[in-house]
């Protein structure tokens, strides 16, 4: 079911890492692809959907109304956690080159 609710797609990220998690194990971080967009007006429904799909709509709504006045720090779904301890590991990032000037390289010629 196609769905663009932060919090059905939380929810099921929670259930597929529950079902990967390890412990003892290290884990890197891993993009997703996402396929198959369609417009929301174009969503083929299930009969045997169980989530309000209205409501999580209305939801959504405050939830990005209050994203864009305040900022995406401020405003999350209650799973995301509210301690903000855990970061990227930013070790090895490239550098900006084409977004920020200072990262340019300079060359000097003798």
């Amino acid at each position: 079911m196609a769905s663009n609710s932060d919090i059905e797609l939380i929810h099921y990220a929670s259930i597929a890492l529950k079902a990967i998690y390890r412990d003892g194990f290290w884990y890197k971080k891993c993009g997703v692809i996402v396929t198959d967009i369609v417009p929301e007006n174009q969503i083929q429904y299930d009969l045997l959907d169980t989530v309000d799909r209205a409501k999580h709509s209305k939801l959504m709504d405050v939830l990005d109304g209050l994203t864009d006045k305040f900022g995406r720090v401020k405003v999350k779904v209650a799973t995301q956690g509210i301690d903000g301890v855990w970061q990227l590991k930013r070790d090895f990032k490239s550098p900006c080159y084409t977004t920020r000037i200072s990262d340019l390289q300079s060359v000097f010629v003798k």
